[in-house]
């Protein structure tokens, strides 16, 4: 296996576990009862209360720091994982 792809399935699998951790985060901050990777922060009225709330818990339990507004720019758990892919700890990446 090419070492280009080591790091592309080894990218997939972060992703995924990061998708996962976002879409619990969206279930208790957002009072939702289905896991759905593509629920959509403001189309359920994600308020900035709850931005913060889950801003909050990115950077509890995924060391993750980042401004609550990324939340109107990746709205979905899908659209998140990524993004905290290249983030390195508590740095705010390209958000700021």
């Amino acid at each position: 296996m090419s070492r280009d792809r080591e790091v592309a399935e080894s990218n997939s699998l972060l992703t995924r576990k990061y998708q996962d951790e976002l879409i619990k985060i969206w279930r208790t901050e957002l009072l939702l009862g289905v896991a759905d990777p593509n629920a959509d922060f403001l189309e359920i009225d994600g308020s900035s209360l709850s931005a913060v709330r889950i801003v909050a818990q990115i950077k509890e339990k995924l060391g993750k720091m980042l401004p609550f507004s990324v939340l109107y720019d990746y709205p979905t758990p899908a659209a998140l994982a990524p993004i905290l892919l290249t983030l390195n700890g508590d740095s705010h990446g390209e958000f700021l």
